[in-house]
């Protein structure tokens, strides 16, 4: 990109820039969302087994209590036939009826079968070992039980450079300078993120701000809250509020404020036919970003100048 020319050229026009790295950023997250969703979820499936099975236990104990009182009425009733009942009566009887007895039962119950399927998940997990993966797939390594964490995309190598950064956009009279998280990334991209406040000091912490909670159903919200109505599409939180195609834009240095450097930026885009007055393909736009310090501005402009 030569920035330093006007990209006036309509043979030197970007048309249709997308920036891969939003692509990667939205795959990335979602790996993060499911890992956090299923860790939730199966804190709340831990908390309705223990209910489940608090409610065997205490059904296999009243169901005891009442086999044993019905064969009692009925061996007072069929005083003539002792020889049946009383084999059933020593069976009941001499099964432990205290709470704790019957949870240790229903728990070696739990501990045998899940020794079965355990066993059944190595076989079939020394079954897939046997078998010869795709060309397309040799020499990646498969996370089976699915505990695996992606990186940042603020760490990723198709990011050149990613801070907290302040904006203004054209015409500057009278408006305000506003913070927001810029990203620049290889594919000569420029974009921009509001953040909810300026409280913020590293873009990490910026970009977390803006990553939306994961919340799964628990025992008390799904019985008062409609789920699918407070249901949102986290990445649509994630857009970028605004983005440059440098291959498009020139970058200029600006007259210095006091105790800031500022730079402007200046983009050429496809103007409506239906719209332009002038008949005019092209028009631009601008916007003034500003920084504290010197090294800073100079790399800025680095970063967006660079050959990608």
């Amino acid at each position: 990109m030569a920035a330093e020319s006007d990209p006036s050229d309509a043979d030197d026009f970007v048309k249709n820039c997308e920036d891969v790295w939003i692509k990667e950023m939205k795959y990335r997250m979602s790996v993060a969302f499911l890992s956090t969703c299923w860790d939730k979820s199966s804190a709340e499936m831990a908390k309705v087994f223990t209910v489940l099975k608090r409610e065997e236990c205490s059904r296999l104990f009243r169901l005891r209590e009442l086999l044993s009182s019905f064969l009692g009425m009925q061996g007072k009733l069929w005083l003539s036939l002792p020889p049946i009942s009383a084999p059933l009566m020593k069976n009941l009887v001499d099964k432990p009826r205290d709470p704790d007895s019957i949870a240790a039962e229903v728990q070696s119950s739990i501990r045998v079968r899940a020794a079965i399927k355990q066993k059944e998940e190595v076989d079939d997990a020394i079954m897939k070992e046997d078998e010869e993966p795709g060309p397309g797939l040799s020499g990646i390594s498969t996370a089976s039980d699915g505990d695996f964490e992606l990186q940042s995309p603020l760490l990723s190598e198709i990011l050149l450079k990613a801070d907290l950064i302040e904006v203004k956009y054209s015409p500057y009279l009278m408006k305000p300078w506003k913070t927001v998280l810029a990203i620049v990334t290889h594919s000569s991209v420029l974009h921009l993120f509001n953040v909810p406040s300026t409280r913020y000091s590293t873009p990490t912490e910026a970009f977390h701000a803006l990553v939306p909670l994961v919340a799964v159903p628990t025992e008390e919200t799904a019985k008062t809250m409609n789920m699918a109505k407070h249901r949102k599409d986290w990445y649509k939180l994630l857009q970028p509020s605004d983005s440059f195609t440098l291959a498009n834009s020139t970058v200029a240095f600006k007259d210095s404020e006091k105790n800031a450097y500022t730079f402007e930026i200046t983009e050429k885009i496809q103007t409506n036919a239906a719209t332009s007055m002038m008949m005019r393909k092209t028009t631009t736009r601008k916007i003034m970003m500003r920084v504290l310090s010197k090294d800073q501005e100079k790399e800025w402009i680095a970063a967006m100048k660079a050959d990608k």
